[in-house]
């Protein structure tokens, strides 16, 4: 497996972990701000804020898909917190529940980004794989530097 010896050439993996639990967690906290924003704003059939796509026909399963979300994105923050316990206390443990859904989560977004580059055109499928691409990079190298701390504090106790 591969082993980070530190995080962005400067940071040790134990920060990089810290770093990566954090963004997670604001990552997390704001997905789940916007979810509840558009759930509320449909609720109240406040349309000016979605695409003339989303219709009445078709909202149930955009619900669901957004409550999906908002699920998987509260799952996200629990985890972050998780894993800046396990940091602070050396407890290995605590790491997995962050590993997993980062795992899950990178999963699901390449799922989605194969559903929308089939149904996209032009520069909405270059954008979409441009942002994918750094996107889905970031993570892995947070990913990565977590499983490096996780692989240090084995060697260590």
């Amino acid at each position: 497996m591969l082993k980070l010896k530190s995080c962005c050439f400067c940071f040790s993996t134990r920060t990089g972990s810290i770093i990566s639990a954090v963004l997670t967690l604001i990552g997390s906290l704001i997905h789940s701000g916007i979810i509840i924003f558009a759930l509320t704003a449909w609720n109240r059939k406040d349309t000016k804020y979605f695409p003339p796509e989303i219709t009445e026909g078709n909202i149930k399963s955009i619900m669901i898909a957004w409550g999906f979300q908002l699920f998987f994105a509260i799952c996200v923050l629990i985890s972050s917190i998780f894993l800046i316990i396990g940091i602070q206390r050396n407890n290995r443990r605590f790491f997995w529940p962050w590993m997993v859904s980062m795992v899950i989560g990178l999963t699901m977004a390449f799922c989605s980004s194969l559903v929308v580059l089939a149904m996209g055109h032009g520069t909405q499928i270059i954008t979409y794989g441009i942002s994918l691409i750094i996107s889905v990079s970031f993570w892995i190298y947070c990913l990565l530097s977590v499983i490096s701390y996780y692989q240090d504090l084995e060697q260590t106790f």
